[in-house]
């Protein structure tokens, strides 16, 4: 029952903050298997003429203070983004089409992707992948992760929970950045469609 309880509440406060933004979108859950248990993998979508959105993060039963760690700091980002998007891409449209541009203004995109998960009888580990492109020459990628001590019931960081240094710590992280194929196409299409506007501009 607390962990039923648990999880219900961090349910309870995403949606909360998403309603804050006034997004109406798809959301949907999938249950995951780790090592350790089960947990749940929660996906938002959201597609207009102005942004195309993926945010994808975990949720762990019994773990309801991780789980608002993790909450805030992904749909914080997210509901920043969303709260400009439209003026920032309107104001990108007008510009273009002033300026005598065939093509329209591809959708402003913003995507988070979390893997790998790790969950087994001492830790919670995850990467977050986090790309937004705002109408500029290339998006920006962040990573980020969180490293949850089972055992002593706190975040610790990857450097004490792996043992590994800092240089090969960002070496396994740059690897599974180019191993992530979904988001290195949405990356890689954005610049190509702005790189047709651009022709379609100059064409005499």
């Amino acid at each position: 029952m607390k962990k039923t309880n648990s999880l219900f509440l961090s349910a309870v406060f995403c949606a909360a903050v998403l309603c804050g933004t006034g997004c109406k979108n798809n959301r949907t859950e999938k249950a995951v298997t780790g090592a350790a248990g089960t947990f749940t993998m929660v996906t938002v979508q959201e597609k207009t003429k102005y942004a195309d959105i993926n945010v994808q993060y975990p949720q762990f039963p019994g773990y309801a203070p991780l789980n608002k760690i993790i909450s805030r700091s992904i749909l914080g980002p997210y509901k920043d983004f969303r709260s400009t998007v439209k003026q920032g891409w309107t104001e990108m449209n007008d510009i273009r089409s002033g300026s005598g541009t065939d093509a329209g203004m591809p959708p402003f995109s913003y995507d988070v992707v979390c893997k790998p998960v790790i969950y087994n009888d001492r830790y919670i580990s995850m990467l977050f992948i986090t790309y937004a492109m705002e109408g500029g020459a290339h998006g920006d990628t962040t990573l980020s992760s969180f490293t949850y001590d089972r055992k002593r019931n706190t975040i610790v960081s990857i450097k004490r929970s792996s043992r590994l240094l800092a240089r090969r710590t960002v070496g396994i992280l740059r690897r599974l950045f180019y191993k992530e194929p979904e988001l290195r196409r949405r990356q890689q299409r954005i610049p190509g469609r702005m790189r047709e506007m651009d022709r379609g501009r100059n064409r005499p």
